[in-house]
């Protein structure tokens, strides 16, 4: 090798060297800090659809036993979840049917709304809440400050709670659930349609959460064994209004949006029957519409 090609290697190298010094010795990136909860670190949250590192919330936390009155505390910290005028958005508390118990309340800023990130804090509920929420579960909703009315800058996040329902007064209802012994060649027959006992607590809809738990479709293992067997819940199927009139007629209207109601002949029937049967047990019933007309059609 000639001098010429030396001086060419040695060059290349120094440059190859100094290239690699460079990248090495650039500033590391400093973490910002402990990521938002979103449904990754949050069993059964789920995020529709949060940037993150945007909207973090410190208080309640997911899945922990809420009590009334409630104080919910967190901060934003923009893509999406700013401050307007004093608040960066609103919290509504729903029960597991997806009733709203309480809300929208607004989340008003602790500090100053045009710098981030922007704290907030508000209180929700009175010592009465625990009574209307009639399930052991719901959720926290919020949802962003979007001034521009652009649906697609709408956020929602959502953070799972639990209540503690033991100080309430219960009362026994029945559900009615498809027992496959009582149908063992599968002519699904109305007469397999059996009850399940379960206890609610008291309120002023027993009809109404009475069907709404019914959909959730839980059967214990002990019933599982016995035969008990449903095809709810179905995906999307939810429980709308229950209309008593003063006749005995009670209207019940679902929301179907995914088509899950329709299928064959036995598949359908068997599903409308567990819920008439259920709405049936209470003296005050004598007639059951389900509505709109096309659900649990062959």
């Amino acid at each position: 090798m000639d001098n010429n090609h030396l001086r060419i290697w040695l060059l290349l190298l120094v440059v190859v060297g100094l290239v690699i010094w460079g990248f090495n010795s650039g500033t590391a990136p400093v973490p910002t800090d402990t990521p938002t909860p979103s449904a990754t670190f949050l069993p059964n949250a789920t995020v529709s659809p949060t940037p993150s590192l945007d909207l973090f919330v410190s208080a309640p936390k997911a899945n922990q036993t809420v009590k009334f009155p409630l104080i919910i505390t967190g901060e934003v910290r923009g893509l999406g979840w700013n401050g307007f005028e004093g608040q960066v958005g609103t919290v509504a508390l729903y029960n597991a049917y997806g009733e709203k118990v309480i809300g929208p309340a607004p989340l008003t800023t602790i500090t100053d709304w045009m710098q981030l990130p922007t704290s907030f804090s508000v209180t929700i509920g009175d010592k009465d809440t625990i009574k209307q929420v009639k399930t052991e579960t719901g959720y926290l909703l919020f949802r962003n400050e979007n001034p521009s009315g652009d649906p697609e800058r709408d956020y929602e996040y959502r953070v799972p709670v639990k209540f503690d329902l033991s100080s309430l007064a219960k009362q026994k209802v029945s559900l009615f659930y498809y027992n496959t012994n009582k149908d063992p060649s599968t002519q699904c027959i109305e007469s397999a349609i059996l009850p399940v006992e379960r206890e609610i607590p008291v309120t002023a809809s027993p009809v109404r959460d009475t069907v709404n738990l019914l959909i959730q479709g839980r059967l214990s293992g002990a019933e599982k064994s016995a035969g008990f067997a449903t095809e709810f819940p179905l995906e999307g199927f939810s429980l709308k209004s229950a209309n008593l009139k003063s006749g005995g007629m009670l209207t019940l209207e679902f929301a179907d949006p995914l088509n899950k109601t329709g299928g064959g002949a036995c598949q359908v029937s068997l599903l409308r029957w567990q819920i008439e049967k259920t709405a049936l047990q209470f003296p005050n019933v004598k007639t059951v519409k389900i509505i709109p007309d096309y659900l649990f059609q062959p």
